[in-house]
């Protein structure tokens, strides 16, 4: 029995930038006969008619910051259901720390959307930032590439 992969990321959809890599690297294990589940806010229906298991997880008022928590809960209880057959994890840093392939497509440490705000969103700006620095710190110490 061969084993199963499960991607990790906000979106896989076809639109473009990290997106459209998510959505293709999904799409060839699927094609090739991978059991593939994708934990995620988002993705394409294409992907579903190819064979991936999709497990959506809400996104609260379409919001990145209010969503990252919840995909990240909802990613470790997949790895751990998982666990067993020793799936193969390919996440994305910033959306949860699990062992396996993690990327971060963004280095929060080297550019501060803190700097480009004002008023409220500065403040949640500086909240989200300081939030994905530390997960993507953690996600890359754990990661086994």
């Amino acid at each position: 029995m061969t084993r199963p992969w499960m991607l990790v990321a906000g979106d896989f959809m076809p639109s473009g930038g990290m997106d459209r890599a998510n959505f293709a690297l999904a799409a060839r294990l699927a094609r090739t006969g991978h059991e593939v589940h994708l934990v995620t806010h988002r993705a394409a229906e294409t992907l579903r008619r190819c064979g991936a298991i999709v497990h959506a997880v809400s996104r609260p008022a379409r919001s990145h910051a209010l969503g990252m928590p919840l995909l990240a809960r909802a990613a470790r209880r997949r790895a751990t259901q998982l666990a067993g057959r020793r799936a193969l994890v390919v996440a994305n840093g910033g959306n949860c720390v699990l062992p396996g392939v993690n990327w971060v497509h963004y280095v929060h440490a080297v550019y501060d959307p803190v700097r480009d705000a004002s008023g409220v969103s500065r403040a949640l700006a500086s909240l989200q930032r300081g939030y994905v620095l530390g997960r993507e710190q953690c996600a890359l110490a754990a990661a086994s590439v």
